[in-house]
């Protein structure tokens, strides 16, 4: 063991870069101490105002809850919204189904996730987001052309590349 860790020292007796064996030259410690510091001054001056933000966010919460607001459901349903409403549909269904396959009750006896199977053209669009979000090509639409299931699939399958080329941006 103590020879290869000779071997992996340069000849000059530091660590190679990169490595935790042996002395760093001052130039490394130098290197990364501004970094570091630089790195830390600006999270500190971006920590006052979040901070701050989340002061009055708590507070906000607060005064909804004091007004009747269930704050986690309401955070919950702002975040479903912000979400693609297919794959918000999409998730639901899922759970769901997993929820009827064990027999929970929040299936069961609450119907709380209904079997109402997914609207055709919900499904017709969610298929043609999946195939542009994949890459897949437009020509694979699987529907009539020209039918109302067609552009649902074109148009989502659009928004799923729109949102790849937005990624890549």
């Amino acid at each position: 063991m103590a020879e290869k860790s000779k071997r992996s020292r340069k000849a000059n007796g530091h660590a190679k870069r990169g490595h935790n064996s042996g002395e760093l030259p001052p130039e490394v410690v130098d290197r990364w101490w501004v970094k570091i510091v630089a790195a830390q001054v600006a999270v500190e001056k971006a920590a006052k105002p979040l901070k701050s933000k989340k002061g009055e966010l708590s507070a906000i919460f607060k005064a909804a809850k004091s007004d009747g607001i269930d704050v986690d459901a309401i955070k919950y349903a702002i975040k479903s919204h912000g979400r693609d409403h297919l794959d918000v549909v999409g998730f639901y269904a899922n759970v769901g189904k997993y929820l009827r396959a064990r027999q929970s009750p929040l299936a069961v006896q609450m119907n709380l996730f209904p079997l109402e199977p997914i609207p055709e053209i919900s499904r017709a669009a969610i298929a043609g987001r999946r195939q542009g979000l994949r890459g897949g090509s437009i020509d694979e639409n699987p529907y009539t052309p020209g039918s109302e299931l067609a552009e649902a699939y074109d148009d989502a399958w659009r928004d799923g590349q729109e949102q790849v080329q937005e990624g890549l941006r």
